[in-house]
This record gives C-alpha cells, sequence and structure tokens, in this order.
C-alpha cells in the first residue's frame, strides 16, 4: 500500500470520527447543552395549526420571558399540550429532542409539553454549542377565552394605551369553557375604559380596561342577552385594591340573586384574554352599562339625531322649568332634535358624578352631579325634564314627610325597592364609588326611576374590615353629594323597614356565597377561586404580582368572613339599633281612626311622637304622644320616634350620620287599612326557569310544569320595644316551586338513566 493510499484512508477514517463524534454530541446535547442567551425572545412560536392534526390553537403563540433566563408557554384551557405545533423562527438551526433532528429556519415541529417544564433547543454550529431555552408551559383554568386581534396589531394597542380616545379595529374570537365558539367576527371598536383605572403609559405592556364593540350582536355571557358593547376590566393590584378579582363576581353575582329578574342585572364571567397572540392575563368580562340585551330601556338615542356635539349650560335662569323646580344647572345638545310628538319621558341612562355632570347633564340643589348617559346627547326639553325629575323626587326625599311640595310621595318617582337592593349591595361589598361615580340609574317610557344595576367592585380585603355601614374610605367624608341622599332616606322609617326586611334576604344569599348553607342560587365564593386559579396563577407571572391568587383569595375570604359578622351581627342588629317605623291603622266607624306605630328595633324613648299634615305636604304639627293614637278619619298623619343610628361615623361631614342617635318618620297614613310594601324581592317565569336550570332540570320539564299556589311563611318578626305588630308576610315562592320541580327531575333522571349536571354562573 503506498503512502498516498495510506493518508486517503487516513482521512477517511478522520472525516468518519469526526462525523461520529458530532452526531454522538448532538444526541446528547439534551442533557448536557451549553446554555446561553441574552435575547429577549426566543426564537419559538406556538402554532395554531400545525396542518397534520396536531394541536390546534385559534392564532399563534408566543413565548414570554420572565427576569432571567425563565420562559412562559400560557395555553387556554381547551389546549391539547400533548400535541404542540412549534415553529422555528431563527436564523441558526433548532433540534429536536423527541426525533434528534435538526430544525430550519421557518420548518415547524411537534412537542409534548404535558409537563410542567420543557426545553427547547437552538444549535450555533459555528461556535459549536446549543441554546437551551426553559419554558414553563402553564394551562389556564375552566373559563372562557377570548382572541382579539387588532387590525394594526402592537402599534394599535400602543396608540390605545397612549390616549383613551383613540379607537382602533380588528376581530374577536370566544370560545367558553368547553371549547365551543361563542363569537367570531369583526370587532369594530376598541378604546380605553375607566377614569382613575385607564393608565396612559404609551407602552406596549400595560394592562388596561377596555370597551369593545362587537360587528353583530351576541351574548358573550350567559343571561345577559345579546349585544354589540362590552368591557373588559382589569383586575388592579395595588393599595386597597383586590387582586382577585373575586370582589367584582361575587358582588354581581349576589346582586343578580337578590334582583332576581325583577330588575336590570349586570352578569359577568372571568376570560383568559390574548391580544396578537400575547396572553395578556385574567379580565373581568362584562356588559356594559348602556341599553343592551338585558338592560332593556326604550332606545331614546336611537330617535335622536346629533349633527354635532356642541352643548349650551343654563343656569339661574328662573324661568326655565327645571331651574325653577331647583336645578342648578344643566346642559344639553344644542342641534340634538327629535321627531314631532317622541316622548321624552324615557329611556334614560344616568349616572351619578362627582363633582362634575360631564358634557349632558344636571346639578340638583343638593349637588348631586347626574351625567345623562342615554341618549349621549340629549336636547334641551330632554334635559329638562329629566332634571326636573329627578328634582322633585329630590325635594320629596328631604322633606320630613317624604312629600314634595307637590303633594307627591318619593315614591311616586322611584322604585323604591330598587334603590335598597343597589344600596345593600354597594354597602356591604363597600363600594367606595357610591354617588361618587359609577352610580347608575334608569328610567323607561312612563316609568319611574329605578336605581341599579351595581357596578365597580374593586375593595381589597383590608378595606373589607372596615366597621362602619358605608365605609369610611370616601362615603362619608369625600363629598356632600355621596352621603346626602342616604342620609334622607334613613330618616324615612317605612324605608329603613322596607330595607331591612330586604336585607334579611340578603343574607340568605351570601350564606350560600361564603358556604354556610347549600348554594341553589349563586356560585360559591370557593367554586368560582378554584375554577380561576389556574388562570390567575398565570395572571400573576405574566404581571409580576405581589404574593400569589391563594395569599390574596384566604385574605378576601377572611375579610368577608368579618364583613359578614359586622353586617349582620352588629350594624343591622334590632337590639342595638333602630331599624324602622311603620304606622298603620284601623278605622272606628264612627268618624275615627284608630293609628298605632311599629318601631323596629331599640328606640331611645317610651313612646311615639304624632303629626297631622295640613295643607303643606313636607311638614307636620304635633299632636299627641303615645303607641297608639285616636284621630279624626280623613286626615294626613304620621308618628317620630328616636333610637339609635346604624350608619353612625364620629367623621362623617353629614350632620345625620354624624349623629348617634337617627329621629325617623313613618309613613304618612291617608286612608285606612294602611298597605306597606314588602322587602322581599320575587322572581317571575324567568326566574323559575333560570333556576330550575341552574339545578340540572330539563327545559322540556320547565315549560311544562304549571307552578304550584303560592305558599306563604311568616319570618321571624324583629322585636320591638313596647310596640309591637305582626311583620310583614315573607314569600319563598322560588324555593317552593323549585323544589317540586328539582325533586321530578330527579326522578325523570333515575328513570331514564340520565346524568345531568347543573352549571355555576360565573
Amino acid at each position: 500500500m503506498t503512502f498516498k493510499r495510506r493518508a486517503g484512508r487516513g482521512i477517511l477514517f478522520l472525516l468518519l470520527a469526526v462525523t461520529l463524534l458530532w452526531t454522538a454530541a448532538l444526541a446528547a446535547s439534551a442533557a448536557d447543552a451549553l446554555v446561553y442567551t441574552t435575547k429577549d425572545q426566543a426564537p419559538f412560536t406556538v402554532l395554531a395549526s400545525d396542518g397534520e392534526g396536531g394541536n390546534i390553537l385559534p392564532e399563534d403563540l408566543s413565548l414570554w420571558k420572565a427576569s432571567g433566563k425563565n420562559y412562559y408557554l400560557f395555553l387556554p384551557a381547551t389546549a391539547d399540550r400533548t400535541a404542540v405545533s412549534i415553529r422555528y423562527d431563527g436564523k441558526l438551526v433548532a433540534y429536536d429532542e423527541t426525533t434528534g433532528k435538526t430544525v430550519a429556519p421557518g420548518e415547524r415541529y411537534v412537542c409534548d409539553l404535558s409537563a410542567d417544564t420543557a426545553n427547547l433547543y437552538e444549535y450555533n454550529a459555528e461556535e459549536g454549542v446549543y441554546v437551551k431555552y426553559a419554558v414553563h408551559v402553564m394551562q389556564a383554568g375552566k373559563i372562557p377565552t377570548l382572541w382579539i386581534t387588532l387590525t394594526d396589531g402592537d402599534e394599535a394597542l400602543i396608540r390605545i394605551n397612549s390616549s383613551q380616545s383613540d379607537v382602533e379595529e380588528g376581530a374577536i374570537l370566544m370560545l367558553d369553557e368547553n371549547g365551543r365558539k361563542v363569537y367570531d367576527g369583526p370587532m369594530t371598536r376598541m378604546k380605553g375604559h375607566g377614569l382613575t383605572s385607564y393608565e396612559r403609559s404609551g407602552r406596549l405592556n400595560t394592562k388596561n380596561s377596555y370597551n369593545i364593540n362587537l360587528g353583530e350582536k351576541a351574548e358573550l355571557v350567559p343571561g345577559a342577552g345579546r349585544s354589540k358593547k362590552w368591557s373588559l376590566l382589569r383586575i388592579r393590584t395595588w393599595g386597597n385594591y383586590d387582586p382577585t378579582g373575586m370582589s367584582y363576581v361575587m358582588a354581581f353575582n349576589t346582586y343578580n340573586a337578590l334582583v332576581k329578574d325583577a330588575y336590570f342585572n349586570q352578569c359577568t364571567r372571568f376570560v383568559d384574554v390574548y391580544i396578537d397572540g400575547d396572553y395578556r392575563g385574567v379580565y373581568v368580562l362584562t356588559e356594559r352599562m348602556d341599553i343592551n340585551g338585558s338592560m332593556t330601556v326604550r332606545d331614546l338615542e336611537e330617535l335622536t339625531t346629533m349633527p354635532s356635539t356642541k352643548t349650551a349650560t343654563v343656569s339661574g335662569k328662573k324661568s326655565d322649568p327645571a331651574i325653577a323646580a331647583g336645578i342648578k344647572s344643566y346642559s344639553y345638545a344644542t342641534a340634538s332634535s327629535v321627531p314631532e310628538g317622541t316622548d321624552i319621558t324615557g329611556g334614560y341612562i344616568l349616572e351619578i358624578m362627582c363633582n362634575h355632570y360631564g358634557e349632558c347633564g344636571f346639578r340638583t340643589k343638593h349637588n348631586m352631579f347626574v351625567n345623562i348617559k342615554s341618549p349621549a346627547y340629549p336636547t334641551k326639553e330632554m334635559v329638562q325634564y329629566v332634571a326636573q325629575y329627578v328634582q322633585e323626587f329630590e325635594n320629596a326625599l328631604f322633606s320630613d314627610t317624604g312629600y314634595n311640595e307637590l303633594g307627591k310621595h318619593y315614591t311616586d318617582y322611584v322604585d323604591e325597592r330598587s334603590y335598597a337592593a343597589q344600596t345593600l349591595i354597594y354597602a356591604y361589598y363597600l363600594n367606595w364609588e357610591i354617588y361618587r361615580t359609577s352610580t347608575y340609574m334608569t328610567k323607561d317610557a312612563g316609568g319611574v326611576i329605578k336605581f341599579g344595576p351595581v357596578w365597580d367592585f374593586e375593595s381589597g380585603p383590608w378595606i373589607m374590615y372596615d366597621p362602619t355601614l358605608f365605609g369610611t374610605t370616601f362615603a362619608y367624608n369625600d363629598v356632600e353629594q355621596q352621603y346626602c341622599w342616604f342620609e334622607q332616606a334613613w330618616r324615612k322609617g317605612d324605608y329603613m323597614h322596607l330595607i331591612s326586611e330586604m336585607n334579611e334576604q340578603l343574607r340568605e344569599i351570601v350564606d350560600q356565597v361564603m358556604g354556610n348553607t347549600e348554594a341553589e342560587i349563586v356560585q360559591t365564593f370557593d367554586e368560582c377561586a378554584e375554577t380561576v386559579k389556574p388562570s390567575h396563577e398565570m395572571n400573576w407571572l405574566r404581571w409580576n404580582q405581589p404574593d400569589d391568587f391563594d395569599t390574596w383569595r384566604d385574605a378576601y375570604r377572611e375579610s368577608l368572613g368579618v364583613r359578614y359578622d359586622t353586617w349582620f351581627n352588629t350594624l343591622w342588629n334590632p337590639s342595638k339599633y333602630l331599624l324602622g317605623l311603620t304606622v298603620d291603622g284601623v278605622d272606628n266607624g264612627d268618624g275615627t281612626w284608630t293609628l298605632t306605630g311599629t318601631a323596629y328595633g331599640k328606640i331611645d324613648s317610651d313612646y311615639l311622637l304624632w303629626y297631622q299634615i295640613g295643607d303643606d305636604w313636607t311638614t307636620g304639627e304635633q299632636i299627641g304622644t303615645g303607641e297608639s293614637i285616636t284621630v279624626p278619619a280623613g286626615g294626613k298623619y304620621y308618628a317620630r320616634v328616636t333610637g339609635p343610628n346604624n350608619a353612625y361615623y364620629q367623621y362623617a361631614n353629614g350632620k345625620i350620620f354624624k349623629n348617634k342617635s337617627l329621629t325617623m318618620t313613618s309613613n304618612v297614613v291617608t286612608e285606612v287599612p294602611v298597605t306597606l310594601a314588602s322587602g322581599r324581592i320575587e322572581g317571575g317565569r324567568l326566574w323559575e326557569r333560570i333556576l330550575a336550570q341552574k339545578n340540572g332540570v330539563p327545559e322540556e320539564i320547565v315549560v311544562a310544569v304549571t307552578p304550584e299556589p303560592e305558599t306563604k311563611t311568616p319570618v321571624e318578626e324583629i322585636a320591638a320595644p313596647r310596640v309591637s305588630r305582626s311583620a310583614s308576610m315573607s314569600d319563598a315562592e322560588w324555593i317552593v316551586m323549585t323544589a317540586g320541580i328539582v325533586l321530578a327531575a330527579a326522578a325523570m333522571a333515575v328513570l331514564g338513566g340520565m346524568k345531568r349536571k347543573g352549571g355555576k354562573a360565573a
């Protein structure tokens, strides 16, 4: 063998050895790869579809880089982690440790990401090293997913985060917790939402709240009805806020269970939000406080032409009907108009504002600033009408008797049960915005004002330890408008009795929320927390929030327990406070009436004071004392009593809440027998259907069954010192009716071998 041939064979052996060594190094790289990277983004993308039957996602997902060298993949609830399609986006080659093959730029491969941590590799042949990207894989809880694609991508989101007036468009796909499509279509409008909550950062990596408009109506939240307008509310994490967002969901669910289908409710649910393939965290998706699928007042805005947004202000003009009624000032749209003959008595959506009323609205005699939210640009006649209407209500509320100078009672203008329901939920959950902002009223055509729905619950655990009724954060000592209507309502003994009765209905609901009794109509706190926890764990990492979800959830649950004890065992305890005063009467048949007063709770004196109203409906003259009094028939009479004030706060600006004692005036008796409103809110056929379906009853059974006649059972009467009468009867019709339906359905399910499971409201 010549030297030349030996040298050739040596070179071949050398090349073969190098090849074998390179292959061995490639195969062993997963175990001992040299790790280095200073990149902000890993060169890998999780694909919407691999085209070969692998994992399918609605949109490509990017990996998120946390501090150091940690990368995270945040998957929605419905993703299949066993077959995740990954594309290599770098300029070198990727290494698939499952197959031992390299992957060229732009190519894809399928990975099993079932484990909590997966390693993705990039090979740099020039330097002979492998870059390992350790990816922590997380998956959302069983909540819906909202995919937003902006037409201009990241640039559009930066514009939204730079200016609250900026409006962008794009597309939305929403999948429910089971992967079913809820909406897939255009998004005609997306902009920043909120006053204090909006963050004008000018950056991409900012979590803001957003208002979104769909291209066509859809029911994104069960029970909300079909609508184009929705809000995505971010969950704030600093100060006195609730980082879990449970305050929103629990408060809305409690309110809905309290008002049933008698009033407009506010449906909500947690959702995971992705914007252009970037996980943006957990949001609260809810209806907008606007005319929509569930807030069905007449849409007066549709009838209003608005060629421009120019407004004018009226004040000090005594000949103006609104100013003459007591309104200090109002503003209207100068160019707006409606067809001749249009009924302008409704519908309106009104929002209480703080120290201003926005573009169009009014300021009452007692400094309540009211924005007319819908129609957004009302005519002068519209503003005059609704402003005068509200002022006449306020005049009646501020009088001793509850009547204004026109001889109309405050309940002639408003629905008192809706007022009580809104007040109870705002106060129980210590919403510090009550009558400062985010407090709403509606007025339909030909109807009275209804308060609600409720809105804006962000109070965190530390706020819930507040021992006062309305909360010391703003409500008692910020601006006069926050407490002035509340103070006057607290002087009305019949209203206080009504709200006290309704508070017992609230206790039944909160017991279910807190898990004290079996949950029939609301989702419990613990159920809600466990459902959203996996998503919140992703959200916590994505936004680098302090502590963790479990810590804040436990803190909030504990604080709710303290609030429960404070609220029901102290603030609304009849052995501690005066909680109502009512009067009824008997016609003696001889031209006289015998009137009897009932004080509910603790009083400071041994007797009632009796008054007769003359020509002036707003005041009365004292005519006697005692538990009962006999008076000439046909007059107008009421009683007064003083007792401990459950809304007392020593630093309150208002003189009524600053006083430990409270003087209440009863209902005015103008005829006998006297009929007083019950404090309970009852549901109709729609509520029966909702309740039955929630408990797993097939809809065909619900439709077919005719409810049994109402069965009324007495509630335990609140003790009253010296004076007493039978308490109002408590109607538990929704429980009675549902019991039979549920039992019937259960029997049918057993006979038919069916197995059905009732859902929980998100």
